[in-house]
Formats: structure tokens, C-alpha cells, sequence
């Protein structure tokens, strides 16, 4: 389970003995079952799935006879991760039913069709994991990706969280309803009833076109004649102007609550707008409508206290590293990464903001010139981003004892990442990227790392794995750029309780590395000094169903910020809705 399917990488792990003899008795059992199953029950659809696309990907490269499964099943537990998260995250809904289509594709499967198995998708509302108002608009949206996939039976979450221990698992705050004895509905309840009655009847017809690649808008179409758009962002809210199907025709807004709203447009040129935003909504009108975006929403600083880093407004004070790095290519076994191509400057823009850093991927140039049709080595395999590093001459120490460190990023809608660095006063170094797994390596990264750099791992005499641990890699998103325009995006910093010195609740975001290699303390020992950013990027990004160009290669940057905060309360706000 913890690496990334071959298919995706180019690599072709070996199965080792024990592997193997697991496999062959795997195949065994499941022709063995299946022809059972044929005999007794013919008319009963056979899926293979209900686990990882790894194990997928064994049987269909081995040739699984066609005849053996109907359904390439697929059960994403998607947990805490943004609906719209990129391949290669394979927990993440959209994400492995792309992954999984094309798995059928390229293995010669191709008349196969792609289904949902028993249990599907938990964003869950227990401690650490979402608000119940993100928890809401989650399951929503992810509902919206398995129907455009044309998903016949969506089983998500389930009746009532459980009443036990089981409740602090990933798979817990999963209900509908809140557990024993409070048996009283959640925000999901309603949302799942607005969606309901909004849908009733009405059948996916298509993804509406959208001038970002950012801002979702799907449209059924029901029996009666009448068509639903439901409208959503990842992440910033987008001003959308709607244009209805007849000139002066009125329409109705419905928000996941079942408010709803009735609107107008007086002409062509001066058209009603909505709020697109992470909470969905839903339009509904007598025929099919366009879409036209004013702009985002600008976010500004925080008003709170902060600690100046760096004003990212002097390139020269900056070393770019284009080179590879193990630790970023595969540390990550769910993410894979390359190194990229690009360079930085000072940038002053048209808009009237002066004095930040352009960041340049040089491998999207080839979209941005319009070139798209040639080919392009850098956009083979999109799926795998692209990084550089961004290291500061003069490290800046911090003072005092912040919770969070940000930065304002004028995205391009990419889903690239920012990725920090910075060093602990006991000479360890942190970086945003997981908590590390413990014990010996995984065998997968003697694909990945050379043979000296693999033995580095074994010999360690802390046995350090070398690999992230699972959920640990962002898991939020709050480090993508899924947005367009300025966005203030903040990530919250290890650290360690008074007292016992338990740790903050996103240390676990973050891997803790010793001088020499090995694993670290993950006990914080202040001052903290920044070292880094690493930054990357993507040629396409997986928009629904489709796959589409990222047709800026440029991200800007500025104001490099710590903030503080009381640790009892800075990582988790319930009452305002935010992660």
C-alpha cells in the first residue's frame, strides 16, 4: 500500500517471495470464488476492488481473465482531502477514479466499466480531522465527482458516528447524525437532503465550461425538462455572474442549508452574481446556463500579530536550486516528485502590486506560447510534479514561539505546492512533507534511491524508514495553490505542549531530521530559523472527468510571515467554518 502504482512512475516493482506467494493465492481464491459465484448467482455483477490500486494494478498487468469481474471497483476513503485533490493521492475520491479508469485503459480493459465499491468516502467531523461544516460540503462535492463519473450506486458515510472508541478513528465522525445519545442531525444531515431533493430525478449531462480551472460547475438535467448547476471552488471565493437561458428569466440559488434565493437578469450585459465558494450551491433553471467570472476575491494578511521573514521582494537574496533531491522525488510514496526547470525574478505587476517574486516554471512555457500540440517531455506524466528550491542566503532566525507561518501567493489555478524548511535550535531540520514512518525502509525506494543512499537507510542505527508516514503529507491542502489571484496561505508549525511536552496537533505535517540523516527528537527546541521554501508545479491538473492545461506558468510571491498564537486554540476554529 505505500507506494504509487507503477503505471504512474515508470518503475516496475519486483514482488518479492513472501509478495509473491500472497498474490498467487489472492488469484487462486478469486477464480476459485468467481466461478462459484457464476454458478450459483449468474445475474450477480463481480467487482474487483474494494482495496488499493496497487493491489489492482497486479492482478490487471498480470492479465486477469475479463470474464473473472464486471466492475473495476474502487473504495476511496478520501478522509480529511479536498474533493478536487490531484492524482497521484490515491485516497482521494476524484483522484483514485481517474486513476483507477486509467488503469483499466492502459491494461487493456478498456470496455470495462468503473464502479464504487461497499464503502466509500469518510470525511470526518471527529477531533483533527474536519469542522462539520467542511464536513458537509466535502461529502457533497464528492458526490458531484462520483456521479460525473457516472457512478450507478454511491455509498458514502453512514447513519449515526459510533458510540465508542471507534469514533476517534479516521473512520468515525462519519454519520449523518451525531452518536448515542445525541442523536440529532449534522449540517451533513441537511446538506445530503438539500442535495437530494435538488437532484431527484435529474441525471449528470456535463462539467459547464469555466474560465478556471478552479471553479467547478456541473450540470444535470432533470425529468421534467429543468436543469440543476451546482457551483463550487476548492478553495478562494470567485465573484460568478450567471447568464440564464432567456433574457429577463428568473432562477433559484439553493445553499446546502436549503436557503434559497430567486434572481433575475435584467439583460445580457448586467447579468446577477453569486459567491462561488467551498460550500456548494445549486442553480436552478429552465434550460442550460453560462458562466461569467469578475475576478477573485482578494485575501489580505491576517490581522494578528506577526513576525516578519522575509518581504520576497529582492530575488538576489534567494538561491535557486534546480537539482534533484531524494528527499522530495520520494519520500512521499503517494506523491512522487521530479526535478523541474524554472527560474525567479523580481516582478513588479500590471495590477499595481510591486515589489514580489515571480516564480517560473519553464516546462509550461510550451502551454503559455500555445504550442500545446507539440510534444513536450515535461508534460508526459503531469501527474508527477515538478520542484525547485528556494533557499535564503541568510537564514532568518524567529523570534519566540509561532504557531503558523504563511505567505501570500498569487496562484495560477495549478495545484502547485509551497513546501517549508526550516532549522530547530538543536540543528534539526523540519520540513513540511510528513511525519516519517518508523522502522525499516520500504523496499519500494530501492527503486527510487540509489543503491548507496538505500543502504543509508538500512544501516541507520535509529532505523529510520525514509518515508512519510500515511495522512501526514498535507493532507488539507493547505499548502496547494488551487486558486487564482492572492490568497494569504498559512500552514501551522510544530511544536510542543507545556508540561509533558506532547506535541502540537500538525507536527505530525512535518518531518524531523538530525544533522546526519537520521530521524529527529519531534520536539521543537526554539529558536526556529527559516531555511527554504520548495515550490512546485504541474503541467495539467485533473479537473472532473478531464484533464486540462495549466495555461500560466507563473506563481508570485510576497510577505513571508510567523504568527503567533495560543496553542490551546490557534489549530482549530469550529465556530467560523475554517480547517
Amino acid at each position: 500500500m505505500t507506494r504509487t502504482p507503477d503505471l504512474f512512475t515508470g518503475k516496475h516493482y519486483q514482488l518479492n517471495a513472501d509478495e509473491q506467494k500472497k498474490f498467487d493465492l489472492m488469484w487462486k481464491v478469486a477464480e476459485a470464488a468467481t466461478q462459484k459465484i457464476r454458478a450459483a448467482f449468474p445475474h450477480i455483477k463481480i467487482y474487483l476492488g474494494n482495496g488499493g490500486p496497487q493491489l489492482m494494478e497486479e492482478f490487471l498487468r498480470h492479465k486477469y481473465p475479463a470474464d473473472m469481474f464486471d466492475v473495476l471497483g474502487n473504495e476511496s476513503a478520501a478522509f480529511q482531502r479536498l474533493p478536487e485533490s490531484q492524482p497521484l493521492d490515491f485516497v482521494a475520491n476524484n483522484a483514485s477514479l481517474w486513476m483507477e479508469r486509467k488503469l483499466l485503459d492502459d491494461y487493456g480493459y478498456k470496455n470495462k466499466p468503473l464502479g464504487q465499491c461497499y464503502e466509500i468516502t469518510y470525511p470526518s467531523s471527529n477531533p483533527g480531522n474536519l469542522t462539520l461544516h467542511d464536513q458537509a460540503n466535502y461529502v457533497i462535492r464528492n458526490v458531484m465527482h462520483s456521479l460525473a463519473w457516472k457512478v450507478p450506486a454511491i455509498r458514502f458515510e453512514g447513519i449515526a458516528d459510533p458510540g465508542n472508541s471507534y469514533y476517534f478513528s479516521n473512520w468515525g465522525g462519519t454519520g449523518l447524525m451525531f452518536g448515542k445519545p445525541n442523536l440529532s442531525p449534522k449540517p451533513l444531515y441537511v446538506a445530503v437532503a438539500t442535495m437530494t431533493r435538488m437532484l431527484d430525478g435529474a441525471t449528470f449531462s456535463r462539467m459547464l465550461p469555466t474560465p478556471s480551472n478552479v471553479i467547478y460547475a456541473f450540470e444535470f438535467k432533470k425529468s421534467d425538462g429543468k436543469f440543476i448547476t451546482c457551483i463550487w471552488t476548492p478553495n478562494t471565493d470567485y465573484e460568478v455572474a450567471i447568464v440564464p437561458p432567456k433574457i429577463k428569466q428568473t432562477f433559484t440559488v439553493t445553499d446546502l442549508m436549503g436557503n434559497f434565493k430567486t434572481l433575475s437578469a435584467p439583460d445580457w450585459n448586467t447579468n446577477p452574481e453569486i459567491i462561488a465558494s467551498h460550500d456548494p450551491v445549486f442553480v436552478e433553471t429552465t434550460g442550460p446556463i453560462r458562466l461569467a467570472t469578475r475576478s477573485p476575491i482578494t485575501d489580505k494578511m491576517p490581522a494578528q500579530k506577526y513576525f516578519s521573514i522575509n518581504a520576497l521582494n529582492d530575488a538576489t537574496q534567494w538561491q535557486l536550486n534546480n537539482g534533484d533531491n531524494d528527499e522530495l522525488d520520494a519520500y512521499n510514496f503517494m506523491q512522487p516528485r521530479v526535478a523541474g526547470e524554472f527560474y525567479v525574478t523580481n516582478k513588479s505587476k500590471d495590477d499595481g502590486e510591486k515589489d514580489m517574486l515571480e516564480i517560473h516554471a519553464k516546462f509550461l512555457d510550451v502551454i503559455w506560447h500555445g504550442n500545446v500540440g507539440k510534444t513536450n517531455n515535461s508534460i508526459k506524466n503531469w501527474w508527477i510534479p515538478r520542484y525547485t528550491q528556494l533557499k535564503l542566503k541568510t537564514p532568518k532566525q524567529i523570534d519566540g514561539k509561532p504557531t503558523h507561518i504563511g505567505l501570500m501567493v498569487y496562484g495560477n489555478a495549478g495545484w502547485g505546492r509551497i513546501i517549508f524548511e526550516l532549522e530547530d535550535a538543536a540543528g534539526q531540520r523540519w520540513i513540511s512533507i510528513g511525519a516519517e514512518q518508523k522502522g525499516a525502509p520500504n523496499p519500494w525506494l530501492a527503486d527510487w534511491l540509489s543503491k548507496d543512499e538505500f543502504d543509508k537507510l538500512q544501516n541507520a542505527t535509529t532505523q529510520s524508514a525514509g518515508v512519510s508516514d500515511w495522512n501526514s503529507n498535507d493532507v488539507w491542502g493547505r499548502s496547494v495553490i488551487n486558486f487564482a489571484g492572492w490568497h494569504y496561505m498559512d500552514f501551522p508549525l510544530p511544536g510542543n505542549y507545556s508540561g509533558e511536552g506532547y506535541h502540537w496537533p500538525y507536527t505530525s505535517q512535518w518531518r524531523c531530521v538530525k544533522a546526519d540523516g537520521s530521524r529527529g527528537d519531534y520536539i521543537v527546541h526554539y529558536p526556529l530559523t527559516f531555511k527554504a521554501l520548495n515550490i512546485t508545479a504541474r503541467a495539467k491538473v485533473l479537473y472532473g472527468t478531464e484533464v486540462k492545461y495549466v495555461y500560466r506558468p507563473e506563481i508570485y510571491l510576497k510577505d513571508l510571515v510567523a504568527t503567533y498564537g495560543d496553542p490551546d486554540t490557534a489549530f482549530w476554529k469550529p465556530d467560523t467554518g475554517q480547517r
